[in-house]
C-alpha cells in the first residue's frame, strides 16, 4: 500500500519536476515511476505531409493484450471493407398471404447483424415500455390491417453462424452486459433491462421489454434499514431463470440494471410476439427459431436500416463488445459467406497486411478485445492509425473514436487539455490490462495543426495506475 501511495505522489508532482524537459525525456520520467512488473509497448509519432517522424518508442514490437484497443482494428476493417454507405438491415416478412385481416402463415424476422435495435434510440418523451422497433413494427401491422397471425413468429439469424459466445471468453461473464451473446438478430443489446423499486413486503421488479422469456423469481424482502439494503440479480450460463433476491430498503430509489439473455434471436421473436399481442394482434403459434431451409417469400411488412457510420461511432465511443463482434462477423459474411469469428479474424489479418503491417507476431481471436488471448503490438496499432489518417475515410474513422473530456469512455479524462489540443482515441481495459491509442491534434494560434499518433499498451499492473501514466504521456505532447 505504501508503494502505491508513493507512486501516486510521484505522478502528482511529476508535471512540476520535468516541465522543461523534451517530450522523450518527459515520457521516460513517467514510465520510470511504474512498477517493475509492468510490460509496455509504446510508439508515438508526428504525422505531416512530409511523412511520419518518430518521437518515442519502447518495445514497439512486443505483443501484449490490447483489451478494447482491438476495436481500432475492427472499426477500420468494417469501414474500409464494407464502405461508409453500407447499411445493416432487419426485415419483417410474411410467409403466407394476407387476407381477411389475417396473415395466413408465419411472420419472419430476418436479421443481418444490426446491433442497434435497442432502447438506446428511444425518444425520451416516449413512455412506451417496448423497445422502439417492436412497437413500431406492431403498429405497422395494425395499419396494414392485420389483426391475427395464423402461424409462428420466426427468428432468422442465419446471417451469422451459431457460435454466439466466443470460446475464449470467461464463462462467469455470461450474465453481464459486456459479454452478451452475438447473434445476427439482437434486441436491446442482447439484454433485458431491469428496474427494482420498493414494494410492500419486498421489491417490485419490472422487465423491459415486458417479457416472460426469462423466468423471474422475485425473492426480495423489505427492510427498514439502509445498512441491510443488499440484493443481487442472477442468471447462470444458458439458463432462462432470473433470480432477484436479498433485502431492499423501503425508502430506496428505483435501481436500474440489466442482464443478458441466452439465444438473443429467440428472445427477439418472443418479445415481438408479446408486443404484437399487446397491440391487439392475436398470434396462434409460438415464437421459434427458423428451421432448415425455410424462407419467407411473402410481403415485406417492415424494414429497419442503420447506416454503418452510426454503428461505428457507438461501437468506438461506448466500447460495446457485441457491436465489434457484429461488425467483424458482418465483414466475414459479406466477403466470404461465413459469418464467424474465425473468418472475421482472417479478414482482419488480411486487411492489416494490405496496409503494410507485419502480422507475424499478432494473435487475433475476436473483434472486441474481450478474449485475453489477443496479442498485438503498439507498432501494429500505430501503423494502422497512420494508414487510417491518410485514408479517404479518415474523418468517419476519427468520428468513431471517443473525444477526450467530451464523450464516451474518455469523457472523464483529459478535461484539462491545453487550448488547441484535442484527443480522439480508443481506450482498453481488462484485468491487469490498460491501453490507449489514437490521435492528438495540436492547433497553434495561427491555425496550423500538428497531428500525433500514439499507441500505449500496458499489461501486468493496475489499470488505474496505467491510465494515469497514459494521460500524462499524452498531456506531455501538448507542452
Amino acid at each position: 500500500m505504501r508503494m502505491k501511495a508513493a507512486s501516486l505522489l510521484c505522478f502528482l508532482c511529476f508535471a512540476s519536476t520535468v516541465a522543461s524537459a523534451d517530450p522523450e525525456q518527459r515520457i521516460k520520467e513517467i514510465l520510470s515511476k511504474l512498477p517493475s512488473s509492468a510490460k509496455n509497448s509504446i510508439l508515438i509519432s508526428s504525422v505531416n505531409n512530409n511523412g511520419v517522424q518518430k518521437l518515442y518508442e519502447k518495445n514497439p514490437d512486443s505483443v501484449l493484450r490490447p483489451a478494447s484497443n482491438m476495436k481500432l482494428l475492427t472499426l477500420a476493417l468494417a469501414l474500409e471493407k464494407l464502405g461508409p454507405s453500407y447499411k445493416h438491415t432487419t426485415q419483417l416478412k410474411a410467409a403466407g398471404i394476407i387476407a381477411k385481416n389475417a396473415l395466413q402463415g408465419d411472420l419472419h424476422i430476418i436479421g443481418k447483424g444490426d446491433p442497434n435495435l435497442s432502447r438506446r434510440f428511444q425518444n425520451p418523451k416516449d413512455r412506451s415500455q417496448d423497445i422502439p422497433i417492436l412497437s413500431q413494427w406492431s403498429r405497422a401491422l395494425v395499419r396494414r390491417g392485420i389483426r391475427r397471425i395464423d402461424g409462428d413468429i420466426v427468428a432468422d439469424d442465419r446471417f451469422f453462424d451459431q457460435d454466439r459466445y466466443h470460446k475464449d471468453w470467461e464463462r462467469g461473464d455470461r450474465p453481464y452486459w459486456y459479454a452478451s451473446e452475438v447473434s445476427a438478430l439482437m434486441l436491446n443489446d442482447g439484454c433485458v433491462d431491469i428496474e427494482i423499486s420498493p414494494a410492500k413486503g419486498g421489491g417490485l421488479v419490472r422487465l423491459f421489454p415486458p417479457t416472460k422469456y426469462l423466468n423471474l423469481k422475485n425473492q426480495l424482502k423489505a427492510t427498514a434499514s439502509a445498512k441491510a439494503h443488499v440484493f443481487s440479480v442472477q442468471r447462470s450460463g444458458t439458463s432462462r431463470d432470473l433470480l432477484v433476491r436479498g433485502k431492499f430498503w423501503t425508502k430506496a430509489n428505483t435501481k436500474k440494471t440489466e442482464i443478458t439473455v441466452p439465444d438473443p434471436a429467440l428472445f427477439f421473436a418472443t418479445a415481438m410476439k408479446e408486443s404484437l399481442e399487446r397491440a391487439g394482434i392475436k398470434v396462434s403459434g409460438a415464437a421459434r427459431r427458423v428451421r432448415g431451409n425455410e424462407n419467407a417469400r411473402g410481403e415485406e411488412l417492415a424494414i429497419q436500416s442503420t447506416p454503418l457510420p452510426l454503428t461505428l461511432a457507438i461501437c468506438g465511443k461506448r466500447s460495446l463488445n457485441h457491436y465489434a463482434e457484429a461488425l467483424l462477423k458482418t465483414v466475414a459474411k459479406e466477403k466470404t459467406g461465413q459469418g464467424s469469428y474465425e473468418a472475421g479474424t482472417k479478414q482482419t489479418r488480411s486487411f492489416l497486411k494490405s496496409k503494410g503491417i507485419n502480422c507475424s507476431k499478432l494473435v487475433l481471436r475476436d473483434g472486441s478485445g474481450l478474449s485475453r488471448k489477443n496479442q498485438i503490438s503498439a507498432r501494429a496499432v500505430h501503423d494502422l492509425l497512420v494508414a487510417m489518417h491518410k485514408s479517404k475515410n479518415a474523418s468517419i474513422y476519427k468520428s468513431s473514436l471517443t473525444v477526450g473530456g467530451v464523450d464516451g469512455t474518455l469523457r472523464r479524462r483529459f478535461k484539462k487539455l491545453p487550448r488547441g489540443c484535442r484527443v480522439e482515441a480508443k481506450t482498453g481495459t481488462l484485468r491487469d490490462t490498460s491501453a490507449l491509442s489514437g490521435y492528438l491534434t495540436k492547433t497553434d494560434n495561427a491555425g496550423n495543426e500538428t497531428v500525433y499518433v500514439f499507441s500505449i499498451i500496458m499489461n501486468n499492473f493496475s489499470p488505474s495506475l496505467a491510465r494515469r501514466a497514459q494521460d500524462n504521456i499524452v498531456m506531455s505532447l501538448c507542452k
